[in-house]
């Protein structure tokens, strides 16, 4: 029986900003600000998007809140999963939220800031690290900023994580003691591919493990090394593995990503384009996405048009049997 109490609504992300709509307007949740607010114009005008409101930290104490990014959305009033890590919570000025990060400098009291695309650290915990990439971010109030952005292995409540920190500028650093004297800040990439359940009104949070959706499953603890170093979302894979990989048996070796279930290829062919197209777009610019598309189609292991004739063995003939579709007329170009 439906819990008449829940209440479930869809999440977009952008730009690794989640965002819910309500009355027709697009709200991003924030715990970055005390009080929920009219959301800047700065905001809007980097996201693309009309953006109406910041959800605020006192409005989102209202209820238990289930952020479910690999569904792209979020419950309100539901239980946190079983098997998901608590982590208490504490409250730095303003109410805003903070969580125990243990870090190479030790554990720290960092804020939690579900408005914040990009986690930062002080320049002593990159010391000695290379820098992965620059970046541009921003931030209301004080507009857009340039940072270099390092990768280091972090835990939070006996989890491992691997994240992607920026640097702030010193003289943002300066503005922000007050608020976050320690220099950290734990983003949007803690909610990445996890079903997390951010209960303010209790300050606790319960941490679901990575959930892999989707055609393309990763192998457990593996992450492909180009994905790590050209500055990938560190949760999906690169597309070189995803191309490598098409018409292999599930279970694959070699450290490629293996498709479940062949037979969705053709529906996920135009995610894959827009997801391939996006990538490089983002972080490889100098590169055209879509000209690696046309390459990395022209060159597949197998031909997708003679899986449909069954030339390709028992995997080319149930996917043929299961789909009417041909992406080669699709996204293909």
């Amino acid at each position: 029986m439906t819990n008449p109490a829940l209440r479930t609504e869809p999440m977009q992300i952008i730009q690794d900003h989640m965002l819910v709509e309500r009355d027709g307007r697009l709200a991003i949740l924030d715990t970055g600000v005390p009080e929920s607010m009219d959301c800047p114009e700065l905001v809007s005008e980097v996201l693309g998007v009309k953006v109406a409101r910041l959800i605020g930290c006192a409005e989102l104490a209202g209820s238990a809140l289930t952020i479910d990014w690999p569904e792209r959305r979020i419950v309100n009033g539901a239980t946190p999963l079983s098997d998901a890590v608590l982590v208490p919570l504490s409250r730095a000025a303003f109410g805003i939220p903070l969580i125990p990060v243990d870090t190479p400098l030790g554990r720290v009291d960092a804020i939690l800031d579900t408005g914040a695309a990009l986690s930062y650290a002080p320049p002593d915990a990159v010391r000695g690290l290379d820098r992965v990439r620059e970046t541009d971010d921003f931030l209301p109030g004080f507009g857009s900023f340039t940072v270099d952005v390092y990768r280091l292995e972090v835990s939070v409540g006996g989890m491992p994580l691997k994240v992607e920190f920026g640097v702030m500028p010193p003289l943002l650093r300066m503005a922000l003691s007050l608020l976050c004297p320690g220099g950290w800040i734990m983003g949007s990439a803690l909610f990445r591919d996890r079903v997390v359940t951010l209960d303010l009104g209790r300050l606790e949070i319960h941490l679901g493990r990575v959930v892999t959706s989707g055609a393309v499953v990763v192998s457990p603890g593996w992450l492909p090394e180009p994905c790590a170093s050209w500055g990938g979302c560190q949760s999906h894979v690169h597309p070189e593995w995803v191309f490598t990989s098409l018409g292999e048996l599930p279970g694959g070796q070699d450290h490629r990503a293996f498709l479940t279930y062949i037979s969705i290829l053709y529906a996920a062919l135009p995610v894959m384009y827009e997801e391939t197209v996006s990538f490089f777009k983002q972080y490889l610019p100098v590169v055209d996405g879509e000209e690696v598309w046309r390459h990395c189609t022209s060159e597949l292991p197998f031909s997708v048009k003679a899986q449909h004739s069954g030339a390709s063995g028992t995997i080319a003939s149930a996917t043929a049997s299961n789909s009417s579709t041909d992406p080669d007329s699709g996204p293909v170009k």
